[in-house]
């Protein structure tokens, strides 16, 4: 996970249907979910606010089967989650500041449901106190890498790659068993991308280990800046990129 900011404005499609009465469709049933999709998908640099995995959109061939584009609107891999869940806390359904785009967590673009579940289709209804919209609560996720050959206690097992973890009780049992962050081919993933700009940074600055805490720490600052983006355009995050701001604190 990594921080969002939500500074830009919401899209005018939710504002208008937030002021709309119920009778007169004033519901998230009734809201227009793709320039919703659209915005959260700018705000998170087309990554998943939970899992930080790329998601992008899909269209249907004349066999009805599901392919990649970057124009399609009629199939949309994307899901709007909700921080505080509709079931349990309807009224801010249209709220902007409570809505996550989340990736299918589990459910293909074709409709099929495969092991294992993540974020939002893991959470269902369950609250979190883990906030990707929350500087005071990202900042207590934390990451590791397994170590292998060690001993797992009772009931744990040993993850190959790099986990998310917190000492604070709730927000670790929302990463492990809520949004199920930890599971799948997640760690690998993360650890591909903390390795990846470990190796930029080896590259760019052979020494660094040498510097003063102040100049590694421009230097890392500077070189994730740079690392972040996958277009020169700079709207697409490097996905699992939020695994390295953990690690070096950014």
């Amino acid at each position: 996970m990594r921080y969002v900011s939500k500074a830009k404005a919401e899209p005018a499609a939710l504002t208008a249907r937030r002021k709309l009465s119920v009778a007169q469709g004033g519901t998230y049933e009734a809201l227009e979910k793709q320039p919703v999709i659209k915005a959260l998908m700018r705000d998170q640099g087309y990554l998943c606010g939970f899992c930080m995995r790329r998601v992008e959109l899909f269209e249907r061939d004349a066999n009805g089967k599901a392919r990649l584009s970057k124009t399609a609107s009629n199939n949309w891999p994307w899901k709007i989650a909700h921080w505080q869940p509709q079931a349990t806390n309807g009224p801010r359904s249209l709220d902007w500041q409570n809505m996550v785009g989340a990736c299918r967590g589990g459910d293909d673009p074709d409709g099929g449901h495969g092991p294992p579940r993540t974020c939002d289709t893991l959470q269902g209804s369950a609250p979190l106190r883990v906030n990707p919209h929350d500087r005071s609560t990202i900042a207590q996720v934390k990451v590791r890498s397994a170590r292998p050959g060690a001993s797992p206690k009772p009931g744990e097992v040993v993850i190959a790659g790099y986990e998310l973890y917190s000492d604070e009780p709730v927000i670790h049992d929302d990463l492990r068993l809520r949004l199920g962050l930890n599971e799948g081919y997640l760690p690998d993933n993360r650890k591909s991308a903390i390795e990846g700009f470990r190796a930029l940074l080896r590259d760019r600055c052979p020494r660094h280990a040498t510097l003063s805490a102040a100049a590694k720490d421009a230097l890392v600052r500077a070189l994730y800046d740079e690392w972040k983006w996958e277009d020169q355009a700079k709207t697409r995050l490097r996905p699992f990129c939020g695994a390295v701001e953990i690690l070096y604190g950014l």
